[in-house]
């Protein structure tokens, strides 16, 4: 259906219309005007036909929940004191990710008279609490800190994927249909059940409920009061799930199939534009929140349930079009994304640009076109409204940095991209974590890796993210009112009610020089009282950083991520054995030197693995949802007799609560162990696999003493062991194994690390570690 976005009469911004329409994992090469010829997209073809396509633009990272805190608050994600330092939040989330204080970009609009409406997916969190059970209590009559606290007059969709919980709709801050003595029974495990079956929603109606939902808004609202409605896409994320009328519409499968769904939605959006008369009157953009997942072989596709993506690939689709990999990766497959902005009379046709350009810019642009200052927690946003208008040939963006959900960070200046090695990263995805440059104008597949030949280029990108890293988690800086000047605050914990706090003030954010006020602040049940002294200076700015031992610097890392971080419980067999963390350490203390003891921590859950949960589904186990876990050691104490001396970290299903695989404890699952015996110098790995409590392995590597960091990475039947301060003796820091595949045995997922005496031991066993990071990977 071809659109004209030029056909109106020019008038002015105040009265504009705005429609951001959001896909979910859409990539760069996933529609015709990107290059797609295996999809039809007539609805997308004509916005970038009559409006501007852009060919380098960026979203802050390459997965869900970043890229919408990114777009909506005009910051990089990573600044968020909410957001967890990796990976995608639950859908129940840390808590709600706009947090009070943040003026998002719905709310500049209702400011302005706007009616304001969202439609399909959400994935920003909700609730506001010292608790997690107080957060997401789904059982409340209402939900907090959702759309309706940040600046949408209206909401109709879901927490956030259709396989996540709660599988029933949210329409405002209510559930859809719900009477006031309908009960929503929130399970042990996250799960959530509506007071009746029937309202849970199919998977292959989400996409057409929340258009309908939408298309209804528009045409039932007053036409004399402009409208922002803002379209998040649930297509064409996993599930692949097409409704009915577009199965069989495409050339390549499902995949294909469900690309053409969205650009029904497109088509439909525009319809209800034009029948209100709206349309030539409306400030469309098209985007999406990150790359497309790929898959490029079958057995890959297979372990991962990603079989429309490769039946789209082998009938010759290319998602993410000529740029490398997809969603999760550093690489430009995972973070450029489609950008199409049309507006009629405003913004020329049929215009490509190849400027730089973030999400995060979208707030600023908008901020321009009402005529309102860009807030002071926008730090990373810049209007594009002159070049969206031909106003401007200049390029308002010279960099745009990235940081992947796996933390690496990247950065894009000019033709040049920088991903930067950080050896302290303990992801499993070892490829990217490296040092790399890339000229994108001559290899935007980045398969030319020209770090080594251009240290010149590469030194002052790397500096460049120095700035950028400073600001993880720290926040947007708050401004104190003169009414409060030397007085005292009251500021919501963002992060953890056990760590301690630095308050810091500057003069200036565009040059500041940070000062520290007052520190070492306890919070108490996730408020704490700050009370700084102003002197006579009232425009002045302040944030908090987290701390333990000096401004911003944590030396114990208890990372357990996701929702796994509340199941840990303490572990211990043995006379005196202890697990205990003290100056920065966690010390493991068999208690005893003759025979098996140990002492661990473990997670906990039930046999059929009910109990833990990760991203609203169950852990299963490592075939399912990959284990990255490091571990940096101080030491390892203990003179063999006739036993050994041994670390362990363990992952698989046990149904006895215990965790010792040299025991046979785990039923089925994983075992690796660092163990020395005979020569306390000489140390080993030993990798063993339990089936039914029958065990099989043996020595992986004879090591060159002991490891200052060591790395396990699970991943389906892969096992990496990376090494730090050490090598094998054959010279490998990098080590890998190929398991053996029981996953139809595993029923849970268990995690345990600790210390362990294996037989006889002169002394005990005792391991201390410095830092350890368990990363369960969606």
């Amino acid at each position: 259906m071809a659109i004209s976005c030029l056909a109106g009469s020019a008038f002015g911004a105040s009265s504009t219309n705005v429609l951001i329409i959001f896909a979910d994992d859409l990539g760069y090469g996933d529609v015709g005007c990107y290059g797609a010829t295996n999809v039809a997209t007539p609805n997308v073809d004509s916005l970038a036909q009559n409006g501007m396509r852009f060919t380098q633009a960026y979203t802050p990272s390459s997965t869900c929940s970043q890229s919408r805190v990114s777009m909506l608050s005009g910051r990089y994600w990573w600044r968020s004191p909410l957001h967890p330092p990796t990976g995608v939040i639950h859908p129940a989330g840390p808590n709600a990710l706009l947090e009070r204080g943040v003026v998002a970009l719905p709310t500049l609009f209702q400011q302005k008279g706007y009616n304001t409406a969202a439609f399909g997916k959400w994935h920003l969190g909700v609730g506001y609490g010292d608790s997690h059970s107080e957060r997401y209590d789904w059982s409340r009559p209402t939900i907090e800190g959702g759309p309706l606290d940040v600046g949408f007059d209206h909401f109709f969709g879901l927490a956030a994927n259709v396989v996540n919980e709660p599988d029933f709709y949210i329409e405002n801050d209510k559930f859809y249909m719900r009477g006031s003595n309908d009960v929503v029974t929130v399970n042990s495990g996250s799960s959530v059940d509506p007071w009746s079956e029937d309202v849970r929603f199919e998977h292959d109606e989400v996409g057409g409920d929340t258009l309908a939902k939408a298309v209804e808004y528009i045409e039932s609202s007053d036409t004399n009061q402009p409208l922002f409605v803002y379209f998040a896409s649930t297509v064409p994320h996993k599930p692949i799930t097409p409704a009915a009328e577009f199965v069989g519409s495409s050339d390549c499968g499902l995949y294909g199939d469900f690309i053409h769904e969205l650009d029904g939605q497109v088509g439909a959006l525009l319809d209800a534009l034009r029948t209100t008369g709206r349309l030539d009157n409306t400030l469309i953009v098209f985007t999406s929140d990150n790359g497309a997942v790929v898959s490029t072989s079958e057995a890959h596709a297979t372990q991962w349930g990603l079989e429309p993506m490769w039946e789209a690939y082998s009938a010759g689709h290319r998602s993410n079009g000529e740029l490398r990999a997809g969603k999760h990766a550093v690489y430009d497959g995972g973070s450029r994304i489609p950008f199409i902005v049309c507006w009629s009379n405003h913004i020329p046709a049929d215009v490509t640009d190849d400027r730089l350009f973030c999400l995060t810019d979208v707030l600023a642009s908008f901020t321009d076109l009402l005529d309102v200052p860009v807030p002071e927690s926008a730090i990373d946003s810049i209007s594009f409204l002159p070049v969206w208008t031909g106003e401007s040939t200049a390029s308002p963006r010279s960099e745009v940095p990235t940081r992947s959900p796996n933390a690496i960070y990247s950065i894009r200046q000019g033709k040049w991209k920088y991903i930067e090695h950080d050896p302290g990263n303990p992801t499993g995805r070892v490829t990217e974590n490296t040092d790399q440059l890339y000229d994108l104008d001559a290899d935007p597949g980045e398969t030319q890796n020209l770090f080594a030949l251009h240290p010149e280029v590469a030194a002052p990108l790397k500096e460049a993210l120095i700035p950028l890293k400073a600001a993880l988690n720290e926040g947007v800086p708050f401004q104190l009112a003169p009414s409060i000047s030397g007085g005292q605050i009251t500021l919501r914990h963002p992060v953890r009610q056990t760590y301690r706090y630095d308050i810091l003030t500057t003069e200036s954010l565009n040059d500041p020089d940070w000062q520290e006020v007052s520190e070492g602040i306890a919070a108490s049940n996730g408020v704490m009282v700050v009370t700084v002294s102003m002197d006579d200076a009232t425009n002045r700015f302040y944030l908090v950083k987290e701390s333990n031992d000096g401004i911003g610097f944590n030396i114990w890392s208890d990372s357990f991520e996701g929702t796994i971080n509340t199941n840990w419980t303490e572990y211990v067999q043995g006379a005196g054995a202890s697990v205990t963390q003290a100056g920065g350490q966690l010390v493991m203390d068999t208690g005893i030197p003759a025979g098996s003891a140990q002492a661990a921590l473990s997670t906990t859950n039930s046999a059929d693995g009910t109990m833990t949960t990760f991203n609203g589904e169950k852990l299963y186990n490592f075939y399912d949802h990959p284990v990255s876990a490091r571990f940096d050691i101080a030491s390892i104490s203990g003179t063999n007799g006739s036993g050994r001396n041994i670390f362990f970290f363990t992952v698989g299903d046990d149904a006895d609560g215990k965790y010792n695989p040299q025991a046979n404890a785990l039923d089925d699952g994983i075992g690796f162990r660092l163990e020395h015996q005979g020569d306390p110098s000489a140390w080993r790995i030993i990798c063993q696999a339990l089936d039914g409590a029958a065990a099989n392995g043996g020595t992986v590597a004879d090591l060159n003493g002991l490891p200052t960091a060591i790395t396990y990475t699970l991943d389906g039947t892969q096992a990496t062991i990376e090494l730090e301060g050490t090598t094998s003796t054959g010279g490998d820091s990098v080590l890998t194994e190929t398991l053996a595949d029981y996953s139809a045995n595993i029923s849970g997922y268990t995690l345990a690390f600790g210390a362990l005496n294996y037989g006889t031991v002169t002394e005990k066993t005792v391991v201390t570690l410095d830092a350890v990071s368990i990363e369960v990977m969606e």
